[in-house]
């Protein structure tokens, strides 16, 4: 980190005093525009570590992902190819968000979220990021005037 006066704090903690990497690492979860997914099964992609099945099975519904399991031929076991191109922008995109939220991070950065969503999927992830945000920081970065009424503050960069 560069030198700089005065201080800047995370949670009342001096951030010279926190070690950034674990932070990051824990704390912080990102959603680029263009996804990458492993090539394994969606169940283990969005799972990662033990999770908890409630917390699993609810943001699943909540996202209608459970909808896009259905349709797969293996569920959420379906696996996902190298290249990702057996799923489609969106069912990606659904994916990488699902992930994303199942990691509980406290501070969420999210890419044109909906760059690759459908509407009724769109108002869903709306719908959801109202709630999530109670207690979280969401930087949603979008072109996407929709998500407008989420948002606590709002940046237009073309006006800065």
């Amino acid at each position: 980190m560069g030198d700089y006066e005065g201080e800047i704090k995370y949670n009342g903690i001096n951030l010279k005093d926190i070690n950034t990497y674990k932070m990051r690492e824990n704390l912080i979860s990102v959603v680029m525009q263009e996804h990458s997914l492993e090539s394994d099964s969606i169940y283990n992609i969005v799972n990662g570590s033990c999770i908890d099945k409630e917390l699993f099975t609810n943001i699943a519904n909540k996202l209608g992902i459970s909808k896009l399991s259905e349709k797969m031929e293996n569920g959420i076991h379906t696996k996902i190819n190298h290249m990702s191109n057996n799923i489609s922008g969106g069912e990606k995109q659904k994916i990488s968000l699902f992930r994303t939220f199942l990691s509980n991070a406290e501070l969420l950065i999210l890419d044109e979220p909906s760059s690759a969503l459908d509407k009724d999927s769109c108002k869903v992830l709306k719908n959801y990021l109202s709630e999530y945000k109670k207690d979280k920081i969401i930087i949603c970065i979008t072109h996407d005037n929709d998500f407008i009424d989420v948002a606590d503050k709002i940046l237009a960069l073309d006006k800065v």
